[in-house]
């Protein structure tokens, strides 16, 4: 194909490929995109094979690239969360209720540990609160893994017993 009978195609088919584009995306710039990449297409077509109707031929190319388009504008499209779906969710934000029961359970929890031994209580708050090793615990309070073991074994115990802790 020569470059005067290409531009004589477009001239004879832009007019209506770009209104048929801009119908189909609804938008003039994406057509005026796609119109180029029709011809860039069908020149390339045309030097591996004859177009015998060069106007259907180029339509079919600017509806396959109109396909194309459109399912690459879905792939990327953020689809927004409905409204019932986000009511739905559960709330983050504990209820009156709750905290109010998390509160009494943390006295219950407190009396409870000031029941036991001062280093039992101190091995309990090293361990579960600040979240020490034993061999950490053992030394700060310069005292043996196995004892450590042993109070917080004697502190859970009682707390499970006092305040129903698993």
């Amino acid at each position: 194909m020569e470059e005067r009978d290409g531009v004589a195609l477009y001239e004879s088919y832009s007019a209506d490929l770009v209104a048929y584009l801009t119908y189909k995306t609804g938008c003039r710039d994406t057509a005026s995109d796609l119109l180029q990449e029709t011809f860039v297409r069908y020149l390339q077509a045309v030097r591996i094979s004859d177009v015998k109707d060069p106007g259907s031929f180029l339509f079919t190319i600017a509806r396959n690239l109109v396909i194309d388009h459109v399912r690459k504008a879905m792939r990327r499209q953020i689809r927004p969360t409905p409204v019932a779906v986000l009511d739905a969710r559960p709330s983050e934000t504990p209820s009156v209720e709750r905290m109010l029961e998390a509160r009494k359970r943390l006295s219950v929890i407190f009396a409870a540990l000031d029941d036991l031994s001062p280093r039992a209580a101190q091995v309990f708050r090293l361990s579960r609160i600040e979240g020490m090793s034993y061999r950490q615990i053992a030394d700060i309070l310069e005292i043996s893994e196995s004892t450590v073991q042993k109070d917080l074994t004697r502190a859970l115990e009682h707390l499970t017993e006092r305040a129903g802790l698993d």
